[in-house]
């Protein structure tokens, strides 16, 4: 490889670790920015028929709809608090396999990127963040994730969890889309209605893990009533938003 694409290379790696994981500014939210221990648990359900034919009708994928929704949601609670707000730091697992390897591992890398709750109406809002998503799995860090990992091993436990923690601090809200049993599963001789996941939230204000199941998308939403003062003023905006999504 010629000197001039390696440090174009180097360049690029660099400048993707300092978004990806030494980030200095705080989460964009001045409403959910002050966190705690305290925990609260809301479902949602989606039709995973009706989410599909959206996603492909605006021209994206499943998980670009989800969060999407869940951004907008996030908008419409901000204005019906009072506060304004045009973008939020989310943190979202990139799967790195590609393609079958005939491992049953898991192999992912989480990122952060800044995504608009902005503006209302769906339609722009999606090509927006679904242009986002689509670059931040090309993220030159990603194909470093095991280097970084041996790099920071050695250090002591007490700075890993100072840095894990500050690093929490920057992100708004995480979201997470898993792929569930297509059919019906049984526990004890009856069947499971529905399977609604509680994802980590590592400190942020709001976990949204959507975990898809027979014919529904069954959504967890772990969060910090501390950040989230009004859990049913979200859960009304969440409705409103993939409502519009849908419609």
């Amino acid at each position: 490889m010629p000197p001039r694409r390696r440090a174009a290379d180097a360049l690029a790696l660099a400048r993707s670790v300092r978004r990806q994981v030494l980030v200095t500014d705080a989460c964009h939210s001045p409403l959910m920015a002050e966190r705690s221990l305290g925990r609260h648990h809301e479902v949602l359900q989606l039709p995973l028929a009706r989410v599909k034919v959206a996603a492909r009708r605006r021209g994206g994928t499943l998980n670009d709809l989800y969060v999407t929704g869940v951004a907008g949601a996030l908008g419409i609670y901000h204005e019906r608090m009072g506060v304004s707000c045009d973008e939020l730091r989310m943190a979202m697992p990139v799967s790195l396999r590609e393609g079958s390897t005939g491992s049953g591992a898991n192999a992912f890398a989480p990122t952060r990127v800044l995504v608009p709750v902005q503006p209302k109406e769906p339609g722009p809002r999606f090509a927006a963040i679904h242009e986002v998503l689509a670059d931040v799995r090309t993220e030159p860090v990603l194909t470093a994730v095991g280097s970084l990992s041996a790099l920071l091993a050695p250090l002591p436990t007490a700075v890993l969890v100072n840095l894990a923690r500050s690093q929490a601090r920057t992100i708004d809200f995480a979201t997470s889309n898993l792929r569930g049993s297509p059919v019906p599963l049984y526990l004890g001789g009856r069947k499971i209605e529905a399977s609604f996941p509680m994802g980590p939230r590592s400190g942020v204000a709001l976990n949204a893990t959507l975990l898809s199941y027979c014919d529904s998308l069954d959504v967890g939403l772990n969060l910090d009533p501390t950040a989230i003062t009004d859990a049913p003023a979200l859960m009304g905006a969440l409705d409103e938003s993939f409502g519009a999504l849908l419609a």
